[in-house]
């Protein structure tokens, strides 16, 4: 299932929008859930800013496994 994009332009200003880049993860908490996008269309001067919807997990959270890591 492909992640939609979302337009997330209306929860920046213009200013902040300048500091910006394209690619960066946004985290959001939002009614006590952690909200995450990256962005994958942003443009400047218009005011865009479009990303789509990610799940990153804490390292606690995670298990490597490093059998098949080629050393």
């Amino acid at each position: 299932m492909k992640a939609t994009t979302e337009d997330l332009s209306d929860i920046f200003t213009k200013e902040g929008i300048q500091k910006l880049t394209k690619g960066q993860l946004l985290r959001f908490e939002y009614e006590g859930s952690m909200n995450e996008f990256i962005i994958t269309r942003l443009n400047r001067k218009s005011g865009i800013v479009m990303g789509r919807e990610v799940h990153t997990h804490e390292p606690k959270e995670v298990v490597v496994d490093t059998e098949d890591v080629n050393e």
